[in-house]
């Protein structure tokens, strides 16, 4: 909680600061500029009050270079400016701060080129060359009563003096920012509490759903905003609760049916690790793999074969099939399907072994084809018989009437046999479907004997 509230007071003054500082820069150029304006119209103001004054003073006795120089003596105690006056030709004849010898000829400078080509006044900045500092320059030329000009008259200023106007505005900005923000950080001090009390406990919920405890609510109240963001995460719960409950009812059910099927199931991963196994698999491979979940298969499973053919369809990524023989611990003959299943990441697949036990079912077709040979053998004996007999009798044995009638006795008796067979036949059929329940009669052995052994003998 501390740490967001550090970081809320920290924002809180940073974007404050950020603010008040573009503010201050804006003012700084604004009131510079004003200043700078200002200063620009009160000098000149001042050379033309200065013009004005000269002209007026030396106008009865005619004006000349040595009156003007004259009158520029008188003032240059009250004239807060440096004054400089200049020839036609740009050379100095006057200045209230520097000695004469120490100038060159001005005619280059801005300000003077300015009012020789004809304009009123001439200004320029520039860095002074007795003080290093910069200056703002001023010059107007002085007419006599006949509007000619007499010569130069320039002032100068240092700029310096607006930057400690600046200077001054800016220590007062600053004194003024830190007040704000002491003022405002006072004043929201409570606000800033209560959103770190309600972003504080909204992590906790945020926690709480991540490692799947989706009872956790959110409880708290703040301003509007954090309040419908609070119950947009209990909603979330609730979603999340519900989808987790359907999830584990759907696994239960997932896992219930998968335990009850009459295959084998087993889940293997990318590495080899068990994932889930059913009881009808630990029956028939003959190992118990309950307690190896996430161990490697191939630790436990003791057929060659069958991890053959897994490897083969983990590395084909293609669904296997084959039947395989168990020897251990009990024969077996096992169908087995290898099917490979995408993962919960992308590029990620499990792999289902799916086996049937198929042994009783082999064991029933080879008996079903010993009886449909056993059968084939035991219906050609009667047919053969009948064939026989009534081919002898064809060729002229009938007209033997004793010959006529045993060979007739036999032939009625290989006929109910057959019947009797086809009768058999008929039954088993309808026992394998159900429809006829097993009855039990005495049957004597001998004359079953004595009859196969007269069919053999004739």
């Amino acid at each position: 909680m501390n740490q967001i509230k550090q970081r809320l007071y920290g924002s809180y003054i940073l974007v404050v600061a950020v603010f008040i500082l573009l503010l201050s820069f804006l003012l700084q150029n604004i009131v510079e500029g004003r200043l700078v304006e200002q200063q620009k119209e009160t000098i000149h103001d001042e050379i033309a009050e200065l013009a004005n004054y000269i002209y007026t003073e030396n106008r009865q006795a005619g004006l000349s270079n040595d009156t003007v120089i004259d009158s520029l003596l008188q003032i240059s105690t009250i004239v807060n400016y440096r004054m400089t006056f200049i020839d036609l030709d740009g050379n100095p004849l006057y200045d209230s701060t520097i000695p004469l010898s120490d100038l060159d000829n001005q005619s280059q400078e801005t300000e003077v080129q300015q009012v020789l080509l004809g304009e009123d006044t001439g200004v320029s900045r520039r860095t002074g060359l007795a003080n290093k500092r910069e200056q703002y320059y001023i010059a107007q030329a002085i007419k006599d009563e006949t509007g000619n000009p007499v010569g130069i008259l320039r002032l100068s200023s240092e700029v310096r003096d607006i930057s400690t106007i600046i200077d001054q505005v800016l220590v007062i900005q600053l004194i003024g920012t830190i007040l704000l923000i002491l003022v405002l950080i006072t004043v929201s001090r409570n606000w800033i509490n209560q959103l770190a009390n309600a972003m504080t406990e909204m992590d906790a919920v945020v926690t709480d759903l991540t490692n799947e405890q989706y009872e956790a609510r959110y409880y708290g109240h703040s301003i509007d905003n954090i309040s419908h963001l609070g119950e947009s995460i209990n909603e979330l719960a609730v979603n999340l609760d519900t989808q987790s409950k359907q999830l584990k009812v759907s696994e239960q059910r997932t896992y219930g049916l998968i335990n009850h099927l009459i295959i084998g199931v087993m889940l293997i991963n990318e590495e080899r690790q068990i994932q889930m196994v059913n009881p009808v698999m630990n029956e028939l491979l003959g190992v118990n793999l309950y307690g190896q979940i996430s161990h490697l298969y191939t630790d436990y499973i003791r057929s060659a074969e069958l991890i053959e053919l897994i490897e083969k369809a983990i590395k084909k990524n293609e669904t296997m099939n084959k039947e395989i023989k168990l020897y251990i611990p009990e024969e077996k003959t096992l169908d087995t399907n290898v099917i490979p299943v995408p993962g919960t990441r992308p590029n990620e697949y499990n792999y289902i072994i799916l086996v049937y036990d198929i042994t009783e079912i082999q064991r029933l077709e080879n008996v079903r084809t010993d009886f449909v040979t056993n059968v084939s053998h035991e219906l050609r004996t009667p047919i053969t018989a009948l064939k026989g007999f009534s081919e002898t009798l064809l060729d002229g044995a009938m007209h033997d009437k004793e010959l006529l009638k045993e060979f007739l006795e036999i032939m009625h008796v290989e006929s109910i046999r057959l019947d009797s067979m086809v009768s058999d036949i008929l039954q088993l059929s309808r026992l394998e479907q159900g429809q006829e329940r097993f009855s039990r009669e005495w049957i004597n052995i001998l004359e079953v004997v004595q009859e196969v052994f007269q069919i053999l003998q004739q």
